[in-house]
């Protein structure tokens, strides 16, 4: 009998690799079950949409940014739980593609600390119009929106920086013709230093849209002096007649432009005590505001810097005045008098009339109304709020007051309905039994 030989590591793996093999894939699916049953892997849609990146050349621009889209994933039950909107990237690919309009398909991915994998995108295409890039130097213009006050005008101005870069598509920048800085200087007569906007305008002094100007700012300084041999005097205006019709009265008066400026012989404009008058504007019968167009009285060697027509605004407002009535009748309103009898204490009241003075000159009593209104109400006393009325051109309601504003209302039924008596119910008879 011979003794069997030892059997080496070498040999016990080969005699068992068949086993090893199973039970290490045995192993790995029991694992895998019982992960997948405590973490199950979940198919649904991400509750945010997702914005598309463009890949695209530095040479190229996108015109018009596509939609965010939806995405549905398939990722375990713990990533869910932690996942937002920066774990998932969307994209279209247009590298190497010139201007243009594209209809491209959609690629997603998570970021790679997510596990998981995206399995639809809602669309899976888009359509992408591309565009050359173009980009120009323009020379910065400040460009008052409004000029000094009168007598006063711009010596010159300068800015931080002399040039302003506009960037775009080509056929937006092919648009711009200048870089501008507005400014208003309406109430400026001196030197002044403001950050202004800037802004790419187009032949036509328009803004011309979707382009970008850097810088975005810019500081000037704008030196505003007075005109030389110029003096600025005070528009008065001069009014003839200036005693309105009775009940009439002069409210306010100005013109447009308030100050002008004069040339001429300095004498002559020092003695004018640093106004100037207009010619003469007629209130004769005048009853309601106006406007005028007036030329200045101006003395001789004196001459405005630049021609203006003078507009003079006159307001004229009639004279509010009160005027009592008494003795104004209570109506009623609302119940039939021939259904009711109906008594108001008092009969009569006095009302409070405010208005212009022409208005209330010609109102009579006859012209106002006094109304209890009884609409809906049933016999009995009540305490009604009056209302009042007027019939009279200028005047309305809002123009009236009753001082004491209640009255007593008694109504009485003239055909009340009979209330129905109940009939009587005769008493049983015993019939003998």
């Amino acid at each position: 009998m011979t003794n069997a030989s030892p059997q080496t590591p070498r040999h016990f793996i080969a005699d068992n690799f068949g086993w090893l093999i199973g039970s290490v894939v045995l192993a790995v699916v029991v694992w895998f079950a019982a992960q997948n049953q405590q973490n199950p892997v979940e198919q649904q849609q991400f509750a945010s949409s997702i914005p598309v990146q463009v890949l695209k050349d530095s040479t190229m621009l996108v015109v018009d940014q596509p939609q965010p889209v939806r995405v549905v994933l398939r990722a375990p039950h713990t990533v869910w739980e932690a996942l937002d909107a920066n774990d998932i990237s969307v994209s279209a690919d247009l590298r190497g593609k010139t201007a243009g309009v594209y209809t491209v398909p959609l690629s997603a991915v998570l970021s790679a600390n997510r596990l998981g994998v995206v399995s639809e995108i809602r669309p899976g295409q888009v359509t992408v119009t591309l565009a050359k890039r173009s980009e120009q130097a323009f020379t910065i213009n400040v460009t008052p929106t409004a000029d000094p006050p009168v007598g006063f005008y711009v010596v010159g101005s300068k800015t931080t920086e002399s040039s302003a870069k506009v960037s775009g598509s080509e056929a937006q920048v092919k648009l711009v013709t200048a870089v501008v800085a507005r400014i208003n200087l309406s109430d400026t007569n001196k030197a002044v230093t403001r950050v202004l906007d800037l802004v790419a305008v187009d032949g036509e002094g328009s803004t011309v849209p979707d382009v970008v100007v850097t810088p975005q700012q810019v500081t000037a300084t704008i030196d505003v002096e007075p005109r030389p041999g110029v003096r600025v005097l005070k528009v008065v205006p001069s009014l003839m007649n200036a005693t309105l019709p009775q009940g009439y009265v002069l409210s306010n008066y100005s013109s447009v432009p308030v100050n002008v400026a004069l040339r001429g012989d300095l004498s002559t404009i020092e003695s004018m005590h640093d106004s100037v008058s207009t010619e003469p504007i007629n209130l004769t019968n005048k009853t309601a505001s106006f406007t005028q167009t007036v030329k200045l009285a101006l003395p001789a060697g004196v001459t405005l810097t630049d021609p203006v027509n003078i507009v003079v605004s006159i307001t004229i407002d009639p004279i509010n005045v009160t005027r009592t009535f008494d003795n104004i009748l209570v109506q009623t309103q609302g119940l039939d008098s021939a259904d009711f009898a109906i008594t108001t204490k008092p009969d009569h009241v006095s009302v409070i009339v405010t208005g212009p003075q022409p208005v209330l000159d010609a109102l009579q009593a006859a012209d106002i109304t006094v109304i209890a209104p009884l609409s809906e109400l049933g016999s009995g006393t009540y305490t009604i709020t009056l209302q009042a009325a007027v019939a009279h051109a200028g005047l309305t309601s809002d123009n009236l007051r009753i001082p004491n504003n209640q009255v007593q209302v008694t109504i009485a039924a003239l055909h009340p309905t009979p209330t129905p008596t109940a009939s009587p119910i005769p008493s049983a008879t015993l019939l003998p039994t």
